[in-house]
């Protein structure tokens, strides 16, 4: 059965009130698991004196403690060894590597080392390029790749690569959402993915 990821992002613009709204949506709902996203240094240096995209470590810890109770679980979504390191006191349940870091050796090794189901989003990467990254996981039962794709034109979906990764790897494949409709979500269920990761945003 198709398990449901919602993803936060950076949605919250480093607002804590704003990130408690998704938060309390999540904790009401029937969904069971949730990721947070923390981009690179870089990005975060473009808008430090506009926007502070960062949430503090406190409010990981509290929301983290706080979603067990609830029985729901939280992820982290990275592509930079220092912003993950940043949250590397905080236990999430699963992590996300964002496609532009699919063979950064630095992320892999730190994923490595935390033993939690990974998530893989292969975004625009090529077989090879899945491959490189794939076999440099040691627990290959703790993976699973993601379909995703940027584009906002449908005729770009490509859900078939869904069932060509499961070929190749024989191992989990989700979709990752990134349309502003959810009919491919639903397109997607013919594809039976393991998890759909979809972005909240408000109305």
């Amino acid at each position: 059965m198709t398990k449901i990821v919602l993803e936060l992002g950076i949605n919250h613009f480093g607002n804590i009130s704003e990130a408690k709204k998704y938060i309390n949506f999540f904790f009401k709902s029937n969904f069971e698991l949730l990721t947070f996203q923390v981009q690179s240094k870089e990005f975060y240096k473009k808008f430090e004196k506009k926007i502070d995209f960062k949430l503090p470590l406190g409010f990981y810890k509290e929301t983290l403690n706080k979603a067990k109770k609830y029985k729901k679980k939280l992820g982290l979504a990275i592509l930079d060894i220092d912003t993950a390191k940043e949250l590397d006191s905080v236990n999430f349940d699963f992590y996300k590597l964002l496609s532009s870091a699919i063979n950064k050796k630095e992320i892999i090794a730190y994923l490595n080392k935390k033993k939690k189901p990974i998530f893989i989003s292969t975004g625009l990467s090529k077989l090879h390029e899945i491959k490189k990254s794939f076999n440099q996981f040691h627990n290959k039962k703790n993976i699973t790749l993601l379909h995703t794709n940027f584009s906002y034109d449908p005729k770009d979906l490509n859900l078939s690569r869904i069932n060509l990764l499961r070929k190749v790897f024989k191992t989990k494949v989700g979709y990752g959402h990134h349309f502003s409709n959810i009919s491919p979500i639903i397109y997607s269920v013919f594809f039976n993915p393991d998890f759909v990761f979809a972005y909240i945003k408000k109305n």
